[in-house]
């Protein structure tokens, strides 16, 4: 069984058997996240509770381990039992190391939600992870969580909730976890950096996907057969009925596409102002290191943000997040106390 886009040359993402899925790409961002290994226990050893997002991410088989071709384990899961108290916070961890790790395009058909009845409780695990080192200004961009861009429907939260509103305590459940999340893998950038840096030396990790236009955009222009608002390396891709796939250097600004079915090509279609490469990417070489500086910078920001996307109610409340954070949202804006400083945003 066939699932996702055509990318380079027909390839699909491919339910094998029962317990196995072919994805002809790289998975070494997902092996990262979801295989046993020193990155994964770096992570899980940085929580102080036990029942957090890393401990509860599967530990998965990974066979072939190339940039072309490989077999996954699959995760079976039972429907999800409601159970926000547990899963919010859950969420809440997963927002930040996503919006900080510059993890992205984790849409809801890119995140498995379900029950696992030997564990006896639901799991949340990305199962396509992609993209990394991207540089968010805001935590929306991982499409965690709806924006403009991404509605509700299609960010990851409306698997576990099918209001486009969150109650003031379950607001508060998810900001409390997403704020103690940021501030720990803050307090701890220069284990983190280091151990980015040693994953640098492995030679998947100088890839990471690059999408520069919306998948829809690509599907409309094929239904269309109407190629000219693009780049020639795009219509290459276009024309023969794929939706174009890209990988860019995890080290440089440098962009790639598929000559052929093996062969990476560089291109500088993206070398403008539009795209701005520079700004938009963190080097792994470095640690990512600019993204912890970022982090630092706009967690008020970040967290102002999260607000007005998942709080619509009208009415005014006040919440005791943490013992240095609260907020205080009315009508028409949203004020925080975060760390001894008021910050105010404008209610969307």
């Amino acid at each position: 069984m066939q699932l996702g886009d055509s990318h380079n040359f027909g390839k699909k993402v491919e339910q094998v058997s029962q317990n196995q899925v072919f994805k002809p790409r790289s998975v070494f961002w997902e092996r990262l996240f979801l295989s046993d290994n020193h990155f994964r226990q770096c992570l899980e050893h940085l929580f102080p509770n036990k029942d957090n997002f890393i401990t509860q991410l599967p530990n998965l088989k990974f066979q072939n381990n190339s940039l072309f071709s490989n077999y996954v384990q699959k995760i079976h899961l039972e429907r999800p039992q409601v159970d926000l108290t547990h899963d919010l916070p859950i969420y809440g961890e997963l927002l930040a190391i996503a919006s900080l790790f510059g993890i992205n395009d984790l849409h809801r058909d890119n995140i498995l939600y379900g029950f696992n009845s030997k564990l006896k409780k639901n799991l949340i695990v990305p199962i396509d992870i992609e993209i990394i080192g991207e540089i968010n200004l805001l935590p929306a961009e991982t499409l965690l969580i709806p924006s403009k861009k991404c509605p509700w429907l299609v960010s990851a939260i409306s698997l576990l909730s099918s209001d486009k509103d969150l109650h003031a305590n379950e607001l508060m459940s998810l900001i409390k976890s997403f704020l103690n999340t940021i501030e720990l893998l803050i307090k701890n950038k220069e284990l983190l950096s280091i151990e980015f840096i040693r994953l640098a030396k492995h030679e998947e990790s100088e890839l990471s996907r690059f999408i520069p236009r919306e998948t829809v955009i690509y599907a409309s222009a094929l239904r269309e057969n109407d190629f000219k608002s693009f780049f020639k390396s795009e219509i290459k891709q276009l024309e023969r009925g794929d939706i174009p796939f890209y990988l860019r250097s995890t080290s440089s600004k440098k962009i790639y596409y598929y000559q052929n079915e093996h062969s990476l090509v560089e291109t500088k279609d993206f070398d403008s102002l539009q795209f701005n490469l520079e700004s938009r990417f963190a080097r792994i070489s470095d640690g990512f290191s600019s993204l912890f500086h970022l982090a630092e910078s706009t967690i008020a920001c970040w967290t102002l943000s999260i607000i007005n996307a998942l709080y619509k109610d009208s009415k005014s409340i006040y919440i005791d997040v943490t013992n240095n954070c609260s907020t205080r949202i009315n009508k028409s804006e949203v004020l925080l106390s975060l760390n001894g400083t008021t910050y105010a945003a404008n209610r969307f």
